[in-house]
Formats: C-alpha cells, structure tokens, sequence
C-alpha cells in the first residue's frame, strides 16, 4: 500500500537533511519537501507493505502520471 506521510521542519537545511535519510529507507518512492510560511514540511510517499495510518500520513487511493 502506498502511504503519504508529512513532517514539520523550522529550517531548510534540517528539511533536506531529513529527506536525504529518508532517500535510503526501504520502500521510499518520492519525496519533496514543501516550504510554506512560516513552516518547511517533507512529504513523501513510501511503499509499505502494511501498517496503520497515524497522524500526518494518509493512505494513497490514486495515482496520476504526467507525460
């Protein structure tokens, strides 16, 4: 099941740091991280074979490709 899941970071820098980890992390699909104000959140989606959804994830129902 693919599954969306969001983190609230103050910095860039510790935003990226966190993607970069997440990157190796078995069952990592994609990943980016979104800057808003005042606020950084990482959002990445992960392949995960089972699990509940807790706070700040959420189950991935569709899936749209651009060409």
């Amino acid at each position: 099941m693919l599954i969306q899941a969001t983190q609230t970071f103050d910095t860039l820098d510790d935003a990226q740091d966190n993607l970069a980890g997440l990157k190796n992390l078995p069952g990592f699909v994609l990943g980016y991280i979104l800057q808003t104000t005042p606020k950084i959140q990482v959002v990445f989606i992960a392949n995960c074979a089972e699990g509940t959804l807790s706070r700040g994830q959420r189950l991935v129902t569709t899936v749209a490709t651009k060409s």
